[in-house]
Parts: structure tokens; C-alpha cells; sequence
């Protein structure tokens, strides 16, 4: 989960010595917030290594959201159909790209493990800092002046903007339209 926890970390800019939040807040942001991903068919990209050959060592997990890189079990299992796990031969990077060390022949492999929505988590971190500060007031002294209301707005703007972007990985709220058939 460090890989996970940094990213979020950084979205929610706590670096420095100004550290605002704690890895168990972002962890427990980060539980609400991931998917469960069981036994998801992985997607072949087909690379072509010659007129008439393509080789099979990248596959993709098709769920959206951010993944443990690695090997081990803290990234989640690779199955064959059958349901036995694939021990080795296979990498998972952060956005979910399967890298194989031989040509797998596109066969088909399963994915189970979890889905971390990092925008979803770094909003509700961020709205948390809103509530901290919301208490901020603007003041002057002499020929100095302190507005740290624009510091709460610009958290509500970042809420806004990672919200968004949550959105486009299935998180949070949405909408669908659909049409009836049976009305004319």
C-alpha cells in the first residue's frame, strides 16, 4: 500500500514538514473508497513482432483505479481459468497493466483483488481539511494582510476537480441515461 498512500498523499499536497495527515487517515480514505475486483477477465494487447507474429506479454486489468505494483499477494492474484493462481511471471503496475516475462499466446487469465479510487479518498481527505480551517478568518497588521479564506477556497476547488476525476473512474455519484422502449 506505500505506493497507494504516497500518490494520496501527494494529491492532498501534505509534504514537508507540513504534514496534515496521518497514513492511517489515508489508509481508512482509501478503504472506503476502493473495489473489489473478483475474478475480472484480463484484456490482451497483442504486439507485432514480425510480418506474420504477435507476442502476448501485456494484458490489462479492465477495472478502473489505481492497484499495488508487484508480484506478491498485496497486488491481488492472477488465476488461470480453472481457478489456480499464477505464481510468477507477471508484474502489476500502479494503473493496472499486466507485464508478463514470456508470450502468454493470449492465454485467458482472471484477475481478484482491490481497486483504489485515489481521487475519491484524496477529496474526502481534502474536505476534512476544509472543515479544519474553516474557521480561518482574514486579518491585517500594519502593512501586512493574511487571507486564509482563499486557502479554503482553493481545497473546495481541488474537491471539485478531484471529484470529477473520480467520476471518470466509476467512483462516487453518477448518472446514466437510458430510454424506454415501451413508451412512445
Amino acid at each position: 500500500m506505500t505506493t497507494i498512500v504516497e500518490r494520496t498523499r501527494r494529491l492532498v499536497n501534505d509534504s514537508g514538514s507540513a504534514i496534515w495527515v496521518t497514513d492511517h487517515a489515508i489508509l481508512d480514505a482509501l478503504s472506503a473508497t476502493r473495489v473489489y475486483v473478483d475474478r475480472e477477465a484480463l484484456q490482451w494487447y497483442e504486439r507485432q513482432i514480425s510480418a506474420s507474429d504477435v507476442e502476448y506479454k501485456r494484458s490489462r486489468i479492465p477495472v478502473a483505479g489505481m492497484y499495488e505494483p508487484g508480484t506478491t499477494s498485496a497486488s491481488g492474484t492472477i488465476q488461470y481459468s480453472n481457478g489456480t493462481a499464477v505464481t510468477s511471471g507477471w508484474t502489476i503496475d500502479a494503473d493496472g497493466w499486466v507485464t508478463w516475462s514470456t508470450d502468454q499466446e493470449g492465454t485467458a487469465y482472471f484477475y481478484t483483488g482491490w481497486a483504489y479510487n485515489v481521487y475519491e479518498a484524496a477529496a474526502d481527505l481534502l474536505e476534512e481539511r476544509i472543515t479544519a480551517l474553516y474557521d480561518a478568518v482574514d486579518f491585517s497588521t500594519d502593512n501586512t494582510r493574511v487571507s486564509l479564506s482563499q486557502q479554503v477556497k482553493h481545497l473546495q476547488d481541488q474537491v471539485r476537480r478531484y471529484r470529477q476525476l473520480s467520476a471518470r473512474l466509476g467512483g462516487g455519484p453518477g448518472a446514466i441515461t437510458m430510454v424506454r422502449s415501451d413508451v412512445w
